[in-house]
């Protein structure tokens, strides 16, 4: 490779977040001649909702050749997919593009090269996906059995994981063809995976998170690289070690500051929190824009389109509006207003014990409280005594329907559970679709289990993320729909 052309591509990078006055284009020429007649595509993922969308397709022609010309102002983490390819497999590519370059994929057999300009940078990354797949397969492997490993023995395990990237990430440093931004780049992107998988070992540590809590979340993104330039290139992983920090050294960092007070249900003091513990923080301020964004989607997912939730959505497009991260937004909110208060609850089929079908709008002209639930999900159970509380408190009120869906996919035992003392009354179906598109967690932009959703008398949202059955602020819903 030509030094000067690698001046050149490693200047287009640092100047990334500036853009271009005129949309310079991009080729990716694939070559495959086992691949005839298959499409190609490049795609990029959304970083607020994980989906992907096309940039370029095309078709391999009888020559084993496709060109995909794509319109590029910026450094760009894309996806090549040839064929019906799926993550993990050979025909599913991460391609780093550079505006005006030209990137050439040809597939041997079990072999991959890359040339042009940008052959060197994609190499390492073909070469870094190779070593995920193992590092990911021995986090899968031990998953099962790390909660039970003694402390010594989790912490000597969490000390090693990954180091299958220390000779890639040799090589790389010692690479004079590969400029210092671009080997950072690379390097950063293996970590934060590692760092990433890492966390999620074991689950949340809730004493740490506890210890380290507070109302300003003192140790949100203080131990990760403030890098806007990630963001702007698309890297996933970036995205996901924020995530992990939102969730822990934010959210559950403010929860904790809350639990202490007695306030730990207090939902919209923790949501009016959030935006200000990130508006506080002086260290995120090159990506605050992007957090302010992603924490919104965060809490949108949690808590739905509620008041202080939608007020965090006007406060972002007044402060931010000419911000990029608007066209994400807007669509993501969109499919959440139709579960608002006062929208027609989305009617669905499930199964009783006994195989029936059952419909939500089989409860039309009663109110319903409904229950997605699992025999797995620990904090679902934990619930069930409440909610005996809660069928008991309203017995006898033929106006109020408790319905629990579960979402078991080992039916039979749902089945035995409801033959236990465990099982509250009400009335109980399984819908174990959790995929699919038609299911009532696709339907109800569910996150997790359990979630509670509160439907009136006119078969209409009262609440999509009501309060659960030990919070006893949907007693006083339920009454308030009662005295309509």
């Amino acid at each position: 490779m030509r030094p000067h052309l690698l001046v050149l591509y490693t200047l287009i990078f640092c100047i990334a977040n500036k853009g271009f006055t005129q949309k310079p284009t991009t080729q990716v020429v694939i070559n495959c001649k086992t691949c005839v007649g298959q499409k190609a595509s490049v795609s990029v993922e959304d970083l607020f909702t994980g989906g992907t969308s096309k940039l370029a397709e095309a078709v391999i022609n009888p020559s084993g050749l496709a060109t995909l010309n794509i319109p590029l102002t910026d450094t760009l983490l894309t996806i090549a997919k040839i064929g019906p390819g799926e993550m993990g497999q050979d025909s599913v590519y991460t391609l780093f593009l550079v505006p005006d370059q030209t990137l050439k994929l040809t597939m041997t057999g079990s072999e991959t090269l890359f040339e042009g300009e940008l052959s060197v940078m994609n190499q390492y990354l073909y070469q870094s996906h190779m070593v995920a797949g193992k590092v990911l397969d021995k986090a899968s492997a031990v998953v099962s059995q790390f909660r039970n490993m003694s402390k010594e023995e989790q912490k000597k395990f969490k000390a090693t994981f990954g180091a299958e990237f220390s000779p890639l990430h040799q090589a790389i440093r010692n690479d004079k063809l590969v400029p210092a931004p671009l080997k950072e780049f690379i390097i950063d992107n293996n970590t934060f995976l590692v760092q990433w998988r890492r966390s999620w070992l074991g689950g949340l540590d809730h004493d740490a998170i506890e210890k380290e809590s507070g109302y300003n979340a003192p140790a949100f993104l203080q131990n990760l690289p403030i890098k806007a330039s990630y963001l702007k290139a698309n890297m996933g992983m970036y995205r996901s070690v924020i995530d992990y920090e939102i969730i822990t050294n934010l959210h559950g960092s403010l929860y904790f500051a809350l639990k202490k007070d007695g306030q730990e249900k207090n939902t919209d003091s923790l949501i009016y929190l959030t935006e200000k513990a990130i508006k506080s923080n002086r260290r995120i301020a090159p990506i605050r824009e992007f957090v302010q964004a992603y924490n919104f989607v965060k809490l949108l997912s949690d808590y739905g389109l509620r008041p202080s939730v939608a007020q965090l959505y006007a406060n972002f497009r007044e402060e931010y509006p000419n911000s990029p991260y608007l066209s994400n937004l807007a669509p993501i909110v969109e499919r959440y207003n139709d579960l608002a208060e006062g929208k027609p609850a989305k009617d669905f089929v499930a199964t009783d014990k006994h195989g029936n079908e059952v419909r939500l709008s089989d409860f039309k002209g009663k109110i319903v409280y409904l229950d997605t639930w699992a025999t797995w999900c620990v904090p679902c159970l934990a619930e069930f005594p409440n909610s005996k509380k809660m069928i008991e408190h309203y017995q006898g009120n033929e106006e109020v329907v408790f319905l629990f869906v579960s979402t078991d996919k080992d039916t039979e035992k749902w089945k035995t559970f409801l033959k236990s003392d465990k099982a509250p009354g009400g009335f109980h179906v399984n819908q174990n679709s959790q995929e699919e598109e038609g299911g009532i967690y696709s339907l109800y932009r569910m996150s997790g289990i359990p979630h509670y959703i509160l439907i009136d008398q006119q078969g209409k949202i009262k609440a999509n993320h009501a309060p659960r059955p030990s919070d006893m602020e949907i007693y006083g819903l339920i009454d308030g729909l009662l005295a309509k």
